[in-house]
């Protein structure tokens, strides 16, 4: 009986026996980890997840199927390329406000550092030429005079960025809060300034500017007044506001510049009116002479 030359062919045990079987596949771990990186949604994460899925598509496809992972790495491109452009607009727009941020506080703090060191000439120049005439020299020096007591110093703003700002706003929460609407309206603006003594809560009254002279072309804005919040319900005012009936607050503690305390601005008075004037009474009101 002849021998199958074929026999032992794809036995094991026979020299067909010697044929590597098929390696498993497996999933792509640079694909993985490009995924699990592109979730963080941090800006760098975002970047490298892209650079790993693309290196994981480049492996998965030379790996004969013995990779797969095809779909997490793209994934993990995908997301990582929308991440990564929503952080580049993010700082984008965090930069042009930290240059508004900026102009806005920038009168207000250099006009109190110039009224503290006595420069009132230069000081002056951030003001409206109402508020100017209306402010004397005098006022300027008891402003000063007024918080120095009180506070110390005048150091500067605590914050010189929108995230900086808005925290140090929540730290005055309960201040903010009895401002009664300051800072709530398009031509006030409240920061936090730093003192010797302790932080307050400065709120600057300004006219809105019609052109851009700020640095970049952002506006900066004309003072009209300052205030210096010291706690909930007492605040020291630069111009007494009765200079400026527009401004006028009712209720509160008093201040060095006039009287300045919580709640919203009074209604603009009639032209030609007189603060404290009796009103006219109507016609048919009942104090006409009598006919006999």
């Amino acid at each position: 009986m002849s021998t199958n030359p074929y026999a032992s062919y794809g036995n094991p045990q026979g020299p067909a026996g010697d044929f590597l079987a098929p390696e498993p596949t497996r999933v792509s771990v640079l694909a993985i980890v490009a995924f699990i990186l592109s979730l963080l949604c941090i800006p760098p994460t975002g970047a490298l997840a892209v650079v790993l899925g693309g290196t994981a598509v480049l492996f998965i496809g030379n790996s004969a199927g013995r990779l797969r992972g095809m779909g997490l790495a793209i994934a993990g491109i995908i997301i990582g390329l929308i991440t990564t452009l929503i952080w580049i607009v993010l700082l984008i727009g965090a930069r042009q406000a930290i240059g508004v941020f900026s102009n806005l506080a920038a009168p207000a703090d250099k006009a109190i550092l110039q009224i503290q060191q006595g420069d009132l000439k230069a000081a002056r120049l951030h003001f409206s030429p109402a508020s100017d005439q209306a402010m004397t020299d005098e006022m300027m020096r008891r402003f000063a005079e007024s918080y120095t007591a009180e506070l110390g110093a005048y150091k500067g703003a605590v914050a010189s960025d929108p995230m900086s700002w808005i925290s140090a706003i929540m730290r005055h929460q309960t201040t903010m809060n009895s401002l009664g609407g300051a800072g709530r309206s398009g031509d006030e603006f409240p920061f936090v300034g730093t003192f010797d003594k302790s932080e307050a809560v400065v709120l600057m009254q300004f006219q809105p500017p019609t052109t851009a002279s700020g640095p970049g072309g952002v506006p900066t804005p004309v003072i009209e007044n300052i205030s210096i919040w010291t706690g909930p319900g007492k605040s020291i005012w630069l111009i007494d506001e009765d200079k400026l009936p527009r401004r006028k607050r009712s209720g509160g503690a008093g201040g060095a510049g006039g009287a300045g305390g919580a709640g919203t601005p009074a209604i603009d008075a009639a032209p030609g009116a007189v603060d404290g004037a009796a009103d006219p009474k109507p016609v048919g009101s009942g104090d006409e002479p009598k006919m006999p």
